[in-house]
Order: C-alpha cells, then structure tokens, then sequence
C-alpha cells in the first residue's frame, strides 16, 4: 500500500481562500529521496518525481534530529494509515513531539547580479539546488569568472598569516576595532568572514577594514583576543579559477558541480571585469 505524507505550515486555518503550494502539500512516500539535518535546528526532506522536486523543512526542537527522523521512518514503513500526517500545523498535529514548524519550497529560481570585480557573496539560502547559469552579460569581450567557497565552521579553519597587535581585548557585544600585524588584512581574506582562534573557537565577524593594518569586529567580539594572537579564517576551497566565459554567453554547472551545504559554506564570486557584467540564475 503505498503511503501519502501530509504536511501543512498553518496558512489554511488562517487563509482557506488564499492557500497556496508552499501552505499543504501531500507526497507519494516513493518520491522521498532522502532525510537528513539541515542545522542544529531543521531536518530536510526531499521529495522528487518526474514532474516534482520540492524540499519540506521541518524545524526541531533540542537538535533531537534522530528521534524526528526514526518516527518519521516508522510510520512509513510500519504504520497502517495510508495518509501520514507528519507536520499538520493547521491542526496543530506533529508525528514527533520535537516538531514545531515546517516550510515547503517548490522549484524556483535565484538571480544575483554582479556589478564589480571584488570578491562578491552569493545570497543564497539553501544549497540544493538542479543547476546554475553563469551569464556574461559583455557583449563584446570574455570575462573571467572564479567561485570559491569558505568555510563556516571552527573545526575547518586556516591561519590567515595575520596578527593581532595591542593590548589584550576583552570580550564584549560592543565594537572593537583591532589593529594587526604580519599578513596584511586584505579584504579577500577578511572582509564579512568570520575569524577564529586557533582552536576553533570564535572571535567575531569582521563587518569592516579600515585599512590593511585595521580590521573591525561590529558584532563585538566573544572570546578575549590577547596581543600577538593567530587569526583564522574559514579554510577556502577553489571551484572555479579565473574560467574566461566568452562574450554574451553563458555557463552551466550542474549540481554535483556546485551544489553545497550553506550551513557549512559561503559561496564568492569575484568578477575580471570592473563593472562585474556576470549574472548568476540558480535553478532549484
């Protein structure tokens, strides 16, 4: 017998004449592909057909991944209802009780275009995703393109080369401008990524420089930053260096590809063109 999983995000008992395919859907158990954590908080399910390719996420509380995915498991391969309700919010129905919320996201797309030559994130909020169209938008010279991705994570970190040159910092939700030394702090290296210690631990996000000498901490910093300390930095990973993509045409990568975890990775993208002339079209 085959088994229907039933999932809704609440909008139908608050909008019954509004509702739309990202509020209820219902899934062939066949088409599951695959469950697996997303974050410390979200579990990813993925369904896909011929005609479909959508991604339910459910919100967990107590990072209590396993016992969500073993009811989950259970119910479609040993319980007796050919619909499963899994995440019913309108009726404030969950299969396991660390569920509070799920989202349903259909295929879609994400355009981001780039208008400089400085490394540039791309704002993506989930990874998985069918394909990507690099586009050069120069109708009458090549422009070079290269993607790298950058680690989130303290356990996947790279000595930057660069110092810290003061006085003892203590911790604080406060700004802290930081003088440095050795390395210069350049922007590839600094500018929105987060710095660690070397033991993983995290210092701050650098939200600004400036200079090559100064790097600012926003946000604060978490952990006391004493003179003389190694910065770390997300260990960066080359996809794609500097590939000339000719004049008014395009790329494509596929998913294996390019596809990443954007819980574990940024993904940059720095331009050989001054005025950028690439545009990004992600499918999903």
């Amino acid at each position: 017998m085959n088994k229907f999983l039933l999932f809704t995000t609440g909008g139908g008992s608050t909008d019954l004449m509004g509702l739309s395919n990202d509020e209820i859907a219902i899934y062939n158990s066949d088409d599951l592909k695959s469950i697996k954590p997303a974050s410390k908080s979200t579990i990813e399910m993925v369904f896909e057909s011929r005609t479909i390719k959508d991604i339910v996420t459910l919100t967990v509380l107590s990072s209590r991944h396993g016992d969500v995915i073993s009811s989950i498991t259970k119910a479609i391969t040993t319980g007796l209802d050919s619909v499963v309700k899994i995440a019913d919010v309108d009726n404030d129905y969950f299969i396991n009780k660390h569920i509070n919320g799920v989202s349903i996201e259909s295929p879609g797309i994400y355009i981001q275009k780039i208008t400089g030559n400085t490394k540039t994130k791309l704002n993506l909020t989930k990874g998985n995703f069918s394909s990507c169209l690099i586009s050069n938008t120069d109708g009458s010279a090549a422009v070079s393109c290269t993607l790298h991705l950058t680690s989130k994570l303290g356990s996947d970190i790279t000595d930057t080369g660069t110092n810290a040159n003061e006085s003892d910092n203590a911790a604080t939700t406060s700004s802290v401008t930081l003088t440095v030394d050795g390395t210069a702090a350049t922007s590839d290296i600094f500018a929105g990524e987060q710095v660690w210690k070397s033991d993983g631990t995290l210092f701050g996000t650098c939200t600004a420089r400036d200079s090559n000498t100064q790097i600012v901490f926003g946000g604060g910093i978490e952990e006391t930053l004493a003179d003389d300390a190694d910065l770390y930095g997300g260990t960066t990973y080359v996809l794609m260096d500097a590939y000339s993509i000719s004049a008014n045409s395009y790329l494509k990568l596929v998913d294996n590809e390019i596809s990443f975890d954007t819980a574990k990775y940024n993904l940059y993208v720095t331009s050989g063109d001054s005025d950028g002339q690439l545009t990004f079209k992600f499918n999903y």
